[in-house]
């Protein structure tokens, strides 16, 4: 009440008790424990859900760092050298994997947002 009634006073022009704010019997300390046990560990999930996004994205951030440096270096070696080259096929296969792991993320980030 923006006036400054009392909580009392409001229920009582309510014809209400301060027990009908609540639902049910206030909770025993072993619903109590309970309720504490499912918090610390619902908390713990949601920790560990958003450390293996993080460490998800940070793998497809390190194969992008590795994508990007082999392209600098493709882009100073001449198109005959590259022909079958080693490091060609090393940048292809550093593409795939950034990609497998950006998918990877996308997936972990998908599963934690519906979580």
């Amino acid at each position: 009440c923006f006036a400054g009634c009392t909580t009392d006073a409001i229920l009582s022009v309510l014809r209400l008790s301060r027990r009908d704010l609540f639902q049910g019997p206030p909770p025993s300390p072993e619903q109590l424990a309970a309720l504490e046990v499912e918090r610390k560990a619902t908390e713990q999930r949601k920790r560990a859900a958003r450390a293996a996004e993080r460490e998800a994205w940070d793998k497809a951030c390190r194969w992008e760092a590795v994508v990007s440096a082999l392209g600098g270096k493709l882009a100073r070696t001449s198109e005959e050298a590259l022909e079958g080259d080693a490091l060609t096929r090393t940048f292809h296969d550093a593409c795939a994997r950034w990609a497998d792991a950006e998918a990877a993320a996308i997936k972990e980030s998908e599963a934690r947002a519906a979580a």
